[in-house]
């Protein structure tokens, strides 16, 4: 029986079940619908019996008749903001990926490094870290996938031959990941944790995520790329993995001068409130389209755009509202962390980025698994007084951050097919830099959050 055979009755059932029970338990009919619809949907997204954007808008239509959200409120609670920043920033994505700068990029690393391994592996993780933390991290990954094996090849290493392909094939979706979580830029899921600390008062701007974002994300990159020498010793006598010359064409400079003015725009919405980064992506974009640019058309726009994404980020947000609403999150955060709010604040911490870092290995899409955590952890924020804006923080670095297995994140796929690493490769490598940055990293995302007032 197929994954979708299983997953639609199984998601049927769980709705089903919770309704029928709510006529019976009338103190907890809310509640109880409310756990089958987000028992429903989790069903839905870890199974990907079908794309989580259906999913969520079917789920939304049923939320009339289960008295839990009238559908005007729906749609005045969809996330129009961060749905058009995603939007925005993949046509951008769509105009690098069809020019040389990734490849000179990749050149200029090869030039530098390519003789050296530990120093290429090093340098590999930083420039995809930087590179995702502005550009979509399936686009880096698929990107620099292509550039780094086709460097490979023409130096002779071949998948299963040496331990530099593999550890470079593991070190790229790892930091393209890591990376989506240094800017709000990097992956949807940092705007929608900026959308919803924004609801709890707080008010997030391009700068201060970085100033958050870069000092974690870096040393997690270098961290992981660590581990994948000490696992898997690249070899010292190969020969150096060579790199071709690469002109950049007027699109190239179009290109470039555009998606720079784009993010110092980003950068100035710290300091001119006036204007957003969603506006600054939106002219960016529209920028491409003048005939003097000419470097999208809406053919080329529309087939690169992840419109399932797109509206999976507008919809979760009713479904979070939605669920939130009753109680229910408040009730299972009181029952899991009451017994620990006597625990030190660093302590509650840690455990709960542990517990994101282990659940995030079975869930796929970061949009996921801000759904599911993000209105548990604001409930958590009331319960023992914890800062919000560290804990949604945290579960936006394990979002973005998925360092054990494979088949729950779609980045490690692109690799994966080339046939450098195995399933297993990926667990080595990843566990103990996980272990490590679910206390590093969340004490990082509190004192820097701190010091920033937030």
């Amino acid at each position: 029986m197929t994954k979708k055979a299983i997953a639609f009755p199984a998601a049927a059932a769980a709705l089903l079940g919770a309704v029928i029970l709510s006529f019976f338990i009338t103190e907890y009919s809310l509640q109880l619908r409310a756990v089958g619809v987000l028992g429903a949907c989790l069903i839905l997204w870890i199974s990907e019996a079908m794309p989580i954007s259906l999913s969520s808008l079917m789920m939304i239509c049923l939320l009339p008749f289960l008295g839990l959200m009238s559908f005007n409120d729906a749609l005045s609670n969809f996330g129009v903001n961060t749905a058009l920043f995603i939007m925005a920033s993949s046509g951008i994505t769509i105009a690098l990926s069809d020019g040389a700068i990734p490849k000179f990029l990749t050149n200029l690393m090869m030039k530098k490094f390519g003789g050296k391994p530990r120093l290429l592996i090093l340098g590999t993780a930083l420039l995809v870290t930087v590179f995702s933390a502005f550009v979509s991290s399936l686009a880096t990954c698929a990107l620099f996938t292509a550039l780094i094996v086709s460097a490979l090849k023409s130096s002779g290493i071949r998948a299963g031959q040496t331990n530099l392909g593999k550890a470079l094939m593991l070190t790229v979706p790892a930091c393209a990941g890591i990376g989506g979580f240094m800017s709000p830029a990097g992956t949807p899921a940092n705007i929608l944790v900026i959308d919803l600390l924004k609801q709890q008062g707080i008010e997030v701007t391009f700068l201060k995520w970085c100033a958050v974002g870069f000092p974690v994300g870096i040393p997690a990159a270098l961290l992981f790329a660590l581990s994948v020498m000490l696992v898997f010793k690249p070899e010292k006598d190969l020969n150096p993995v060579v790199y071709s010359e690469v002109k950049f064409s007027p699109a190239d400079i179009k290109t470039l001068v555009i998606v720079s003015a784009v993010i110092v725009g980003w950068f100035l919405t710290s300091f001119l409130p006036v204007i957003s980064p969603t506006v600054v992506a939106l002219l960016g974009l529209s920028v491409m389209f003048l005939p003097c640019f000419d470097l999208l058309d809406m053919k080329k726009f529309s087939s690169g755009v992840n419109w399932d994404l797109v509206l999976a980020m507008g919809s979760v947000s009713i479904l979070m509202t939605a669920v939130s609403g009753t109680g229910l999150l408040s009730d299972i955060s009181g029952a899991l962390f009451g017994n620990i709010s006597s625990l030190s604040p660093v302590l509650i911490m840690i455990i709960i980025s542990l517990v994101i870092c282990l659940l995030r290995a079975f869930i796929p899409t970061t949009t996921a698994v801000i759904a599911l955590f993000a209105p548990m952890l604001i409930s958590v924020s009331q319960t023992t007084g914890l800062r919000i804006a560290p804990l949604l923080m945290t579960a936006s670095f394990w979002a973005a951050s998925a360092l054990l297995l494979i088949y729950t994140e779609p980045i490690y796929l692109i690799s994966y097919k080339e046939g450098y690493f195995s399933e297993a490769d990926l667990l080595k490598t990843g566990a103990l830099p996980s272990l490590i940055l679910c206390v590093a990293a969340t004490l990082g995302i509190a004192g820097i959050t701190q010091l920033l007032g937030m």
